[in-house]
């Protein structure tokens, strides 16, 4: 995640990882965004998952959720 300081630098605030996964996941695949949110496909992790990131509106931080094929 970047953002523009006052001077008009990107200056990195922090990076999305799916903290569960594996370089052969291919966490990043696919990437949906709208808004604070992003929906990030990881296809490759067995069954196929989705990451779903929000911005923190206190903090640089983010949570995320993970949704597996066939748990919904």
């Amino acid at each position: 995640i970047f953002e523009k300081d006052t001077s008009g630098n990107w200056i990195q605030m922090a990076k999305l990882t799916a903290g569960d996964g594996d370089f052969s996941d291919l966490f990043g695949t696919s990437v949906s965004l709208n808004g604070e949110r992003a929906l990030i496909g990881a296809s490759q992790d067995g069954f196929g998952s989705a990451y779903i990131f929000e911005k923190d509106t206190s903090a640089l931080s983010s949570h995320n959720f993970r949704i597996r094929s066939g748990t919904i």
